[in-house]
């Protein structure tokens, strides 16, 4: 399992950082074959960039057949993902 920790908030003035960070895992991932497991427990903020590369991740994750697991999730972010139908698209876990 390949993992990756934000460590800022998934907006527009850090989604460069974030997306470079989701590339690298995802490659090891797309390379073993192996599920990535993404930590949110930093995430307090998520804008339309932020969920535009979390649905892109998992665009690509799916036509693999990858499994992305987010983790550490705040009730804004399960919120978010709630809002919009996304939370049986992810595996969520809950700490």
């Amino acid at each position: 399992m390949n993992q990756v920790t934000f460590k800022t908030d998934l907006t527009l003035d850090h989604i460069a950082e974030a997306k470079g960070e989701l590339e690298k895992a995802f490659e090891k991932s797309r390379v073993d074959h192996s599920s990535m497991e993404i930590d949110l427990s930093h995430v307090t903020e998520c804008d339309a960039s932020g969920l535009q590369l979390l649905l892109s991740l998992l665009k690509s994750a799916d036509a693999l057949s990858i499994k992305v697991i987010l983790k550490g999730l705040s009730s804004s972010m399960i919120g978010i993902l709630e809002r919009y139908q996304l939370s049986q698209r992810f595996i969520l876990v809950k700490e």
